[in-house]
């Protein structure tokens, strides 16, 4: 982008773009920029909902749930209830070209989700503070309500529901589009990722820097780390697996949606074997390349089964059921019980607990060479697991159920 001043002559002066390195300047310089003024980051207050006044902490280590040590450049709370993660790269950083970069923000997330209130507190208090509301109030004085700000900075944590900024003074070849890719994958889904430019223009004559933002890309992208209990017949006791969204797995999944541009044809043969044997009103519905929705009449749309491909490894299709709405949270017991109740009717049952911010999924995962296995697998699968969750929704319909608020 072209900067032009007009001095006060009339003549123009033109910026000339350029780069912290070439000013001399490494990340910590941009990093200390970003802490000082969020403002830089030009996150649109509409748009994202950041806004208000901001405080910022810088390198603040935390634990991942593999057990390593991560170490966020910035970490921004506003008085709006938002939290934002900045990861800072200058443009000649080989780290900016690797899907890693990718991979560490959204390591920084799953990491985030897993705090309690104490770890909060040790992760971003101060040595006098005592609580986390308190410590929200100090930073924040005179904030109406640091109470209830406190709980929802806490609720956007657990939820992961943070904004997460790759910047840097100069976007390389690729990350974009990377980016972009990620938003394709239905195992991933729900804090935003931005890629932010923000490149240093300087003017003869004149001292300073001028600094633009430039949004490069957006997503929205989940990562989790859950527990899955899984149940074999072969088995005398359940099986406890902690699945965590490591690099390593972020990565692989980064990589599968930048290559997947159209549906797997592996995925549309099961989905025909299936439409094929189902009954019309159970037949799949939706025109995703990753997954397709089977929606029993009757029961709201943010519950249903789906085909989910690339579920558990890019060479496997999930038959699964599905919580997405926190109005049925209350069914999240009944789909962990259903995990015991049907592992003698199939190979291999998994109940992953936080899917959807910890509603729950249930799952089973077939290799994806074999759609009419898949195909009678998902017809099994509802008629064992649906009587249930109709008596379940009837229970929750009733007076008596309880059924938690949106």
């Amino acid at each position: 982008m072209a900067v032009t001043l007009i001095d006060t002559a009339g003549a123009p002066r033109p910026w000339k773009r350029t780069t912290f390195r070439e000013l001399g300047h490494d990340e910590s310089f941009l990093e200390k920029l970003v802490a000082n003024d969020p403002t830089l980051l030009g996150l649109d207050p509409y748009e994202t909902g950041v806004s208000g006044r901001f405080v910022a902490r810088r390198q603040r280590g935390l634990a991942t749930p593999t057990g390593r040590r991560v170490k966020p450049d910035v970490v921004i709370l506003t008085d709006g209830g938002h939290i934002v993660v900045v990861e800072v790269k200058l443009a000649d950083n080989p780290e900016l070209r690797d899907r890693g970069v990718v991979a560490q923000v959204v390591e920084y997330a799953a990491s985030i989700a897993n705090l309690d209130e104490e770890a909060a507190l040790d992760w971003l208090g101060g040595d006098g503070d005592e609580s986390w509301a308190e410590m929200i109030a100090r930073i924040f004085p005179g904030v109406p309500a640091p109470e209830r700000l406190a709980k929802a900075l806490l609720g956007r944590m657990r939820d992961a529901r943070i904004h997460l900024v790759i910047v840097s003074d100069g976007t390389p070849a690729g990350l974009e589009e990377l980016v972009r890719g990620v938003a394709g994958q239905a195992t991933l889904g729900d804090f935003q990722l931005h890629v932010v430019e923000l490149v240093p223009h300087v003017c003869d004559g004149i001292e300073g820097i001028l600094l633009l933002p430039n949004t490069r890309a957006k997503t929205e992208i989940i990562a989790r780390t859950a527990v899955t209990v899984s149940y074999r017949a072969a088995d005398e006791k359940p099986v406890a697996t902690v699945v965590a969204s490591s690099v390593e797995q972020v990565e692989e999944a980064i990589a599968a949606a930048k290559s997947r541009k159209t549906v797997r044809p592996e995925f549309v043969a099961a989905i025909d074997a299936y439409d094929a044997v189902a009954p019309e009103e159970l037949r799949s519905d939706g025109r995703d390349r990753s997954f397709r929705v089977v929606a029993p009449n009757g029961w709201p749309r943010q519950l249903h089964y789906e085909f989910l491909d690339g579920s558990g490894g890019e060479d496997r299709i999930g038959v699964e059921l599905h919580l997405e709405n926190r109005s049925l949270k209350a069914l999240g017991p009944e789909l962990k019980s259903l995990a015991s109740k049907v592992a003698a009717q199939f190979p291999e049952v998994g109940f992953d607990p936080l899917w959807a911010r910890g509603l729950g999924r249930l799952h089973v995962r077939l290799p994806q060479g074999e759609p009419e296995k898949i195909a009678a697998t998902m017809v099994r699968f509802i008629e064992v697991t649906k009587p249930a969750i109709d008596a379940a929704l009837a229970r929750l319909s009733t007076p008596s159920g309880e059924q938690s608020s949106p």
